[in-house]
């Protein structure tokens, strides 16, 4: 913006200077550089304090689908960036060792309980023991759990959507591969789109002026030359610089960095969000409620900046 009004006045002096309006003497040649120094203390240095700006950058959950148990991949449900309903079959994991193993503890459960059961009738008439009926009793229960957690496993074979969303990374699985469940080894990517994050980040000596409910308006990349306005939800606790965590080592010293904060903001429109890719960047204002004269030329730059959407792609 800065650049749009040197190139203004630019423009207009050299318009009176062949007019001959004025002459060009040492002041006019150098009043370009006064106006640079004018516009700056005037208007863009306090302008970052009432309405700042900054990298703006949306977030999706992701959920890393990783299954519960063990085996061979035997069918595939699902295709790259297809969108998918909570509860819907991804993909399945041969089975045949967990259906066994329900089978066995069924039968070991039925056998259980008729021990069980006699256990009862001779504790009852008196011709057995109480501790063979509490051990017959005891086998049941452990078998019984047993199984539940042996159907429980047999029903991760199946492995389902969290959540509504789109599904990626499909095409590193195929079947025949063989699936396990550390966490650093997911199958697929669940990108939830029913919820998009929308983060500003901000130099810190502008956060002053930042207050939840301020307005703010945004431009993205992916939507040139369109404009949306969002109001702020709040500013991040801290960022990564400020992170500590328990070790056995005392502090050091870390180079001196003065990095941005992040500020949370919410779309005043909630279907802008299910339209933006996570990872989607771009610019945003926020307008304080002081200056209010001056965030006119804010209001212009990002509409400028919107512009040059079409053709900058940085």
């Amino acid at each position: 913006m800065i650049l749009v009004l040197v190139l203004a006045y630019l423009a207009v002096l050299f318009l009176l200077v062949k007019l001959k309006l004025i002459k060009l003497t040492l002041f006019w040649k150098l009043s370009p550089v006064i106006w640079i120094i004018f516009l700056l203390i005037a208007i863009f240095i306090p302008l970052q304090f009432w309405a700042p700006s900054g990298f703006a950058w949306s977030v999706k959950p992701t959920t890393q689908v990783v299954p519960n148990v063990a085996g061979q991949v035997t069918a595939i449900y699902v295709e790259g960036n297809q969108r998918v309903k909570k509860g819907d079959l991804l993909f399945k994991i041969d089975d045949t060792l967990f259906k066994s193993a329900v089978d066995q503890l069924n039968a070991r459960l039925t056998l259980d309980k008729i021990q069980l059961e006699q256990q009862q009738q001779l504790v009852k008439k008196k011709l057995g023991k109480q501790a063979d009926l509490d051990r017959a009793k005891a086998n049941y229960l452990a078998t019984k759990a047993q199984l539940s957690g042996a159907m429980y496993s047999l029903e991760q074979s199946s492995v389902r959507a969290t959540s509504d969303g789109i599904i990626t990374n499909v095409e590193a699985l195929h079947i025949g591969a063989r699936v396990v469940t550390a966490p650093l080894r997911q199958a697929m990517l669940l990108v939830d789109d029913s919820k998009t994050i929308v983060l500003a980040q901000v130099q810190q000596i502008y956060l002053r002026n930042i207050e939840v409910g301020q307005n703010a308006e945004l431009t993205f990349k992916k939507f040139p030359n369109q404009i949306f306005t969002a109001k702020v939800e709040y500013i991040a606790a801290g960022s990564a610089l400020g992170q500590f965590s328990p070790t056995g080592n005392l502090p050091t010293a870390v180079p001196e960095s003065h990095g941005p904060m992040w500020v949370r903001l919410t779309l005043d429109d909630s279907n802008v969000g299910s339209r933006l890719p996570a990872g989607a960047t771009g610019s945003v204002a926020i307008y304080s409620p002081k200056g209010k004269p001056a965030q006119i030329i804010r209001k212009v730059a990002i509409r400028l900046e919107s512009i040059m959407n079409y053709i900058v792609p940085f």
